[in-house]
């Protein structure tokens, strides 16, 4: 079992364009998403999904090319680190939570017969192109791994069959979700790699994946870590162990930890609240723009359809307010559809879509706010999830 994975928010290989893929941010429900620090911050990300990896049957030693003595990675040398990050990254690309979900890669797979992937293709992927461009090298690397089968004349790789795929359910989610813990506490100032957190966590047991929280930041064009991140054991027992600590550090600040699923819980909440308090501010605004408007009457007679022409807003001239969703499943709502996006604070005017449908479009009452909502929802190759379907958006 590799102790850890280079978790994307959303997969490099989600992205059609080939494109590669953390706080407060991610979706505590179906709807929402959230980024992983490890990933590309070559794109917008606003916001993690439940963190897994892949598995590698039978063994619980990372993945390596070669025997590697010390298994401390201050102790590795570089070209040791090097193969463990290379075989990290493509054995999450093929990992049992990744895969499934990512309907590119999946694509790609189906191309060939045997479910060969060139290295061509995944090295599109700017995380792993990041680390190493060097297909000698990264086919040599995975022939260590028991996850992937390696084909060097024809520079492509795959899955073993020999692992099959778990089937992704409610079950599996459940399960995943139960051995999460969030924890929150560490350093933006000096924000930790994701190494660092993997030699510090596996005091506590195995640890199949670690994602890091991220928030793009618009303005600056780049993705800063949020000082949190969620930890898959691979064991429960362990997982409610490390809860159960009375105490727990990282470079000696006390760390909050929660499980994922109280987390969920507390973000609905907050949710909830801001809803709640959203509503009541536009009722607010309402009555004072009704109050405003009666009073005008009063003093001009018979200037009702002019003072009302002055007082509307002509939203369908404004530039950037209209964001178009496609991939929709055939079971949502107009309501999914606005909960989903009240998520991003965003004020929705109206929503063209009936039930059936696979796209909608969306008109909000500022300009530009279309294009503010769609970089949050695709900062860093994210998504939005509706109705358990990951939908594409555009600005029209």
């Amino acid at each position: 079992m590799v102790e850890g994975s280079v978790s994307e928010e959303k997969s490099e290989a989600q992205k059609h364009k080939l494109e590669d893929p953390a706080e407060e941010d991610q979706s505590p429900v179906k709807k929402l998403k959230t980024v992983a620090a490890a990933g590309d911050t070559e794109k917008p990300a606003a916001e993690a999904e439940p963190v897994t990896n892949g598995h590698k049957p039978d063994t619980d030693e990372p993945a390596k090319a070669e025997p590697v003595k010390d298994d401390k990675m201050n102790g590795d040398t570089d070209n040791v680190k090097l193969q463990k990050q290379i075989t990290r990254q493509i054995e999450y690309y093929f990992g049992d939570v990744n895969l499934p979900k990512d309907r590119f890669l999946q694509e790609k797979i189906k191309e060939d017969e045997e479910g060969w992937v060139s290295l061509e293709v995944l090295l599109t992927f700017n995380r792993l192109a990041s680390i190493s461009t060097d297909q000698t090298l990264i086919l040599n690397t995975l022939q260590s791994s028991a996850l992937i089968e390696v084909d060097m004349s024809g520079k492509k790789v795959r899955r073993s069959p020999g692992c099959p795929l778990p089937e992704w359910n409610e079950q599996r989610k459940e399960d995943l979700m139960r051995r999460t813990v969030y924890v929150k506490g560490l350093s933006i100032e000096t924000p930790p790699t994701l190494d660092d957190l993997l030699q510090h966590f596996k005091q506590y047991g195995v640890i199949e994946n670690i994602q890091m929280r991220t928030l793009y930041d618009k303005l600056e064009k780049k993705a800063s870590f949020k000082g949190s991140a969620f930890i898959l054991f691979k064991v429960l027992d362990e997982a409610t162990k490390f809860i159960e600590l009375e105490s727990v550090k990282y470079d000696d600040k006390e760390l909050i930890k929660k499980w994922q699923k109280d987390w969920i819980e507390e973000k609905k909440e907050e949710i909830q609240e801001k809803k709640i308090d959203k509503r009541k501010k536009k009722e607010e605004k309402q009555s004072s723009f009704k109050n405003r408007r009666d009073a005008e009457k009063e003093q001009k007679d018979g200037s009702d359809d002019e003072e009302a022409e002055v007082e509307k807003v002509d939203q369908f001239s404004l530039k950037g307010v209209v964001l178009q969703m496609t991939e929709l499943s055939d079971t949502t709502t107009r309501e999914d559809i606005k909960e989903a996006l009240e998520t991003h604070d965003a004020n929705v005017a109206y929503v063209d879509f009936q039930k059936g449908d696979t796209a909608a479009k969306i008109r909000f009452r500022e300009a530009g706010e279309a294009n503010k909502i769609h970089g949050l929802i695709t900062a860093d190759d994210g998504k939005l999830t509706i109705c358990e379907c990951e939908v594409s958006t555009s600005v029209m």
